[in-house]
């Protein structure tokens, strides 16, 4: 059966020499749409997963487990510390030349972003919001910029 797999796979595998540029060039633009499609689901998943995992918590913290409370400080601490770090950290790695002022207004957004989601969340114009989602959207915003 083995044989069989391999020789289907090496004509396929010959099929493909012969496709045309221009098949590529659309697939091309069909994958970069998806890709965009892809980006937000998973963005919506994440925001959704970030905001659960702090209700859960907060939850577990007005039941009583007062060690839920210090949990969230400490992780939301640590998320916002990584991500001025690692923007810091950008600022050296990206920045070094002339060249690089489009490397510096992209992380310029990004800080721009941080404060717009911190304060947000600070207005509390979503009732459910916690600080430690909007340290977790800060990091990944930092991981997309990165």
């Amino acid at each position: 059966m083995w044989i069989v797999k391999c020789i289907l796979a090496f004509i396929i595998f010959c099929i493909c020499l012969f496709i045309p540029i221009g098949f590529f060039k659309v697939v091309i633009e069909i994958a970069k749409f998806l890709a965009i499609i892809l980006s937000v689901m998973i963005i919506i998943n994440l925001v959704d997963l970030f905001y659960t995992t702090a209700e859960k918590w907060i939850k577990l913290f007005d039941e009583g487990a007062q060690i839920m409370g210090a949990l969230i400080i400490l992780f939301t601490l640590f998320f916002y510390g990584l991500t001025v770090y690692l923007t810091i950290m950008n600022w050296s790695w990206f920045t070094g030349g002339d060249e690089c002022g489009y490397n510096k207004i992209a992380i310029g957004i990004t800080v721009v972003c941080y404060v717009l989601c911190t304060g947000l969340t600070i207005a509390k114009i979503y009732a459910e919001a916690s600080i430690m989602t909007s340290a977790l959207i800060c990091f990944y915003i930092w991981l997309l910029s990165w």
